[in-house]
């Protein structure tokens, strides 16, 4: 009798996939097949931008239109009697000197530093101040309100004023540039006072103030020297 063998059934055959095979193939493009490359495989369809996404255009555009709702236009702007008026949504006030427009976040004038509230001045007032202007330097602007004006001039000038009269009585020629100096700042107060008034720059600004007094004093200094070597020579005796 023959030994038993067991039964043996064919099994289909087993297929291994490796990193060869290719991966499955994206659907077709524009309605055509694509054959398999890393540009398809790595394909991914445009995402269409969001319709609530600004672009870069209307960034720009949003921008510029800010850059000019911040300028101020003085044309068309109306102005009530106290002054103030809107631009844009935005208070401004006008200024009474110089007439400029700007915001309610400063209360002095951008232009000529005048303060908000303050009105121009009348011609004949104007005229008043001048006048008393001429009777010392530094009255006028102390009754206009400009302080620190009025202190300035009124100091230099008192000051150079007793140390030349001082002087002079010993030495009338050293006290000349004392003199001078007293000169030009009382010829030129009252139109200083009427051009800072007016939002305008006085002739004696801070600049030209320290130059004269710098000037006035470094020729008193020299006169001075001068006068007590020629004592000391025996000229002028």
């Amino acid at each position: 009798m023959a030994p038993f063998e067991p039964l043996v059934l064919p099994q289909p055959p087993i297929r291994f996939l490796t990193s060869s095979t290719s991966p499955p193939r994206e659907p077709a493009l524009n309605g055509r097949a694509t054959p398999y490359s890393e540009e398809t495989a790595n394909h991914k369809p445009a995402t269409p931008p969001s319709a609530f996404a600004p672009t870069q255009a209307a960034d720009h555009a949003e921008y510029t239109q800010r850059e000019h709702e911040a300028t101020m236009p003085t044309a068309g702007v109306v102005i009530n009697d106290d002054g103030l008026g809107m631009v844009n949504g935005q208070p401004v006030w006008e200024c009474r000197q110089c007439g400029n427009i700007q915001s309610l976040d400063t209360f002095l004038c951008e232009r000529c530093g005048n303060r908000f509230g303050d009105e121009k001045p009348d011609p004949i007032a104007l005229a008043q101040l001048t006048r008393n202007e001429w009777y010392f330097p530094g009255y006028g602007f102390y009754l206009a309100g400009r302080t620190i004006h009025a202190i300035t001039r009124v100091l230099i000038t008192a000051g150079w004023l007793g140390m030349a009269i001082f002087v002079a009585l010993q030495r009338p020629l050293v006290a000349l540039p004392l003199f001078i100096g007293i000169g030009v700042i009382w010829v030129t107060s009252p139109k200083d006072l009427e051009r800072t008034l007016l939002g305008q720059e006085p002739f004696l600004n801070a600049k030209n103030l320290l130059l004269l007094i710098t000037g006035t004093l470094l020729a008193f200094i020299l006169v001075g020297a001068a006068d007590f070597y020629l004592g000391t020579r025996g000229f002028g005796q």
